[in-house]
Parts: structure tokens; C-alpha cells; sequence
């Protein structure tokens, strides 16, 4: 089948398939289909198979998925339990992401770029969140961190410029290098007292950031770690 590969995506979802191996039902193997719709209203469907990662979709076609075309929407389906390396990276108009609650992790700069993303709810099921996930995503305007992350991989949101809001949970106990380094539309940000460890740069160049709280005890704050937070005036520490 040939890759539609000018045509503009609304939408692009996902779907496990079960697959048989010698009559034994196993499921050793993924395959995936991938139901698209252009603009136009036309459907296409393409089938990709693979283990177990959801990056699959790039290693297949040895391509990234972006050059599909401009993906606006993705919902991942309840079967995906990890999101690969630069699975979604370079999707520019990408708007609307559902994470279901089955992943566990979302891999290195997964959504690298994807500028068109404006809100991310990271699920329960998430337990880690890799190096430069959501690098560069400048849409992006919150984050909701739920109560399973542990820790924040390095420059995991670095760039994130329309970045105004983030929540992040009692669950993370680390907070990488670079991680909202950047971000200068943070007014306020809240380190729950679960966090131990701030990276370097972690809040380099949040120019706007004003209100700082520590709700605990913080034992390795690194270098330049809040540098360049030129209207930092507001610092509480409760707790500690």
C-alpha cells in the first residue's frame, strides 16, 4: 500500500492487533494498524508489526511517523504500555494526545517538537518520563504531572516557552538536568516535598518565574539550577 505521505492527517488512531504463531496464541509479536484521515475525509489504513514499543511505527518504515503528514490528532491505544524514542518527534501540528492509563513510560524526546501540542495529562501509569520528551514543545501551555512519575528525565520539557502552568506530584522524587530550562512563561512553580534532588539548569532562564515553594526539605539543589530566574523574589520553604 503507498504511504500517504502528502496528504494533511486529522487524525491517526491506533489499534493493537492479536496475533497467531503456528495455531498457539502468543502474543510474541505487535502488530499494529493505523487508521488515518486526511482531509479531505478519505481513510487509510496501514499495518505495522514489531515488539512491544510503541516506536515500532518509526523503526518499521525506517521513518519517522511525521513524515505521514501533519498529524493534529493521536489516541494511543489501551494495549501500549511504552512510547518510544522519537515516536510522535517533529509532529508540528499536533494538537491532541490521549496517553492511555496502560503506559508506563514515554521515551526519549518522544514528542520532540511537536509545537502544535498545548496540553499534556500524564496518567497515573506513568512511572518515568525520559530525557527530552516534550523537548521543545513551544505550544505547550500546562502540565499535570500525576501521582506515579518518579522522576523527570534531563530536558525533559526544556524549551516548553508557552509553558505557564505545571503540576507535579508528591510521586517524583527528582527533578533532572534542564528539565524546564527555558520555559519563560512560568510565573509559579510548587517542588512537593517528595523532591530531593534539582538538577543543574533544571529552571534556567525562567525569566518570569516569580513564586518559588519548597513544601520540604530539598538535600541536592545543583549549580545553576535557578540562574537567569531574573524576577525570582518570592521563596518559601514550609516544612523543612
Amino acid at each position: 500500500m503507498p504511504r500517504p505521505q502528502s496528504a494533511c492527517l486529522l487524525s491517526l488512531v491506533v489499534a493493537n492487533i492479536d496475533c497467531y504463531e503456528n495455531g498457539l496464541y502468543r502474543m510474541i509479536k505487535q502488530y499494529f494498524m493505523i487508521d488515518i484521515t486526511t482531509e479531505d475525509n478519505k481513510k487509510h489504513n496501514i499495518f505495522v508489526c514489531g515488539y512491544l514499543n510503541f516506536n515500532i511505527i518509526e523503526t518499521y518504515f525506517d521513518f519517522n511517523i511525521a513524515k505521514l503528514g501533519k498529524i493534529i490528532k493521536i489516541v494511543i491505544p489501551q494495549s501500549v504500555t511504552s512510547i518510544g524514542k522519537n515516536a510522535f518527534a517533529g509532529c508540528t501540528g499536533l494538537k491532541y494526545v490521549v496517553i492511555p492509563p496502560s503506559v508506563k513510560s514515554i521515551g526519549e524526546l518522544a514528542f520532540h517538537k511537536c509545537v502544535g501540542l498545548t496540553a499534556v495529562t500524564i496518567p497515573f501509569s506513568v512511572t518515568s518520563i525520559e530525557p527530552g520528551a516534550f523537548y521543545g514543545c513551544t505550544g505547550l501551555t500546562s502540565v499535570t504531572i500525576l501521582s506515579s512519575v518518579m522522576s523527570i528525565g534531563d530536558n525533559a520539557f526544556n524549551g516548553c516557552s508557552g509553558l505557564a502552568s505545571v503540576t507535579i506530584s508528591e510521586s517524583v522524587s527528582s527533578i533532572g538536568i534542564g528539565v524546564f530550562e527555558g520555559c519563560v512563561g512560568l510565573t509559579s512553580v510548587t517542588i512537593p516535598s517528595s523532591v530531593d534532588f534539582i538538577g543543574e539548569n533544571a529552571f534556567k532562564g525562567c525569566v518570569k518565574l516569580v513564586n518559588l515553594t519548597f513544601m520540604g526539605y530539598i538535600e541536592f539543589i545543583r549549580e545553576s539550577a535557578f540562574d537567569e530566574c531574573y524576577n525570582l523574589v518570592n521563596i518559601k520553604i514550609i516544612n523543612a
